[in-house]
């Protein structure tokens, strides 16, 4: 199967805390869920992109075997179809430690990508967040003084932190207390960048068309 291992959530979800329905798991053998665990599946059949997969699976709930047949669209490395729902791949650092471990296990759920593999993958996803319109993004902090920045890490692998120019309206609402509301640190969000002018005390541009977070979404 050309589909990279890794935890999937349905597009919309959030990596960082996806519904128990809203995730599934590619262990390199077969599609786990949150009540099934050390599944295996058979291509029954292909069409083009479309695999006819029968998936066995150990339910967790009493460790008994049980086994289904369905259809997966695989669209690219990191991207899957099942059942009308389209299934995105999410950066390992932004899935809980307990859904990795559910899926591979503790001793590979940290690199479930093969080294080989990884360059091909870390590019395929980058390109996906580069096409996003509102990127998730990871809140850190917040201040003000001529302007206002916002502290954040995108939702890519090894991203960094950094602060950025912000215009969007919620730091707006912010710029009187000068920091970001306490119950907002360390939680994710979805930012729309873009660029903003710079500007002095007295509203003299300093810098036109500095990267700025123009929209942002709890």
């Amino acid at each position: 199967m050309p589909l990279t291992p890794g935890i999937y959530v349905v597009e919309g979800e959030s990596c960082r805390n996806p519904a128990n329905a809203g995730w599934r798991g590619w262990n390199g053998d077969g599609l786990v869920g949150s009540s099934t665990r050390n599944c295996r599946a058979t291509i029954v059949s292909r069409t083009g992109d479309d695999y006819r997969l029968r998936n066995t699976c150990e339910n967790t709930y009493d460790g008994s075997r049980s086994d289904e047949t369905f259809t997966m669209t695989v669209t690219d490395q990191v991207h899957f179809t099942v059942e009308g729902q389209r299934f995105a791949s999410c950066s390992s650092a932004q899935v809980p430690a307990s859904i990795r471990n559910h899926v591979f296990g503790r001793e590979t759920a940290d690199t479930p990508i093969n080294s080989e593999d990884y360059a091909e993958v870390m590019e395929a996803r980058s390109r996906e967040y580069d096409r996003l319109e509102y990127k998730p993004v990871n809140l850190a902090g917040f201040e003000c003084g001529d302007n206002c920045y916002l502290e954040l890490t995108e939702g890519v692998e090894g991203a960094a932190p950094r602060k950025v120019l912000c215009t969007a309206r919620l730091c707006a609402d912010w710029r009187d207390a000068g920091r970001l509301p306490a119950r907002l640190r360390n939680t994710g969000a979805k930012a729309k960048f873009g660029r903003a002018d710079q500007v002095n005390g007295a509203g003299n541009v300093m810098a036109r068309g500095v990267e700025a977070v123009v929209d942002l979404r709890l």
